[in-house]
């Protein structure tokens, strides 16, 4: 009789310890960010700008035909050269022209 409770209690293990292992993977799964993949793959091509005194991000991406609204494009612009709103003269930022 021992043996037969020995061997269920095995199984018992067994079923636990895979369902919790696919659990894990399964939930480790979602943990990917996907939110540059596609981006990446793209060939995206950039114009060079160097700033100027009183040079704005408004008035930068003024001289630039994008398809977005424009402050998703300025936000864009800002992630790509790793900038906040304060523009330092002389710095060379990249803007995406495709």
């Amino acid at each position: 009789m021992k043996y037969h409770k020995n061997k269920f209690y095995l199984k018992k293990k067994n079923c636990l310890i895979s369902l919790l292992l696919m659990f894990i993977l399964l939930s480790g799964v979602n943990v990917v960010n996907l939110e540059n993949y596609y981006n990446e793959n793209e060939d995206v091509e950039y114009s060079y700008y160097r700033i100027s005194s009183n040079d704005t991000l408004w008035s930068i991406v003024d001289n630039y035909n994008f398809k977005e609204d424009k402050r998703d494009f300025i936000r864009e612009v800002k992630k790509i050269n790793n900038i906040d709103d304060n523009l330092q003269v002389g710095r060379i930022i990249a803007i995406p022209v495709n």
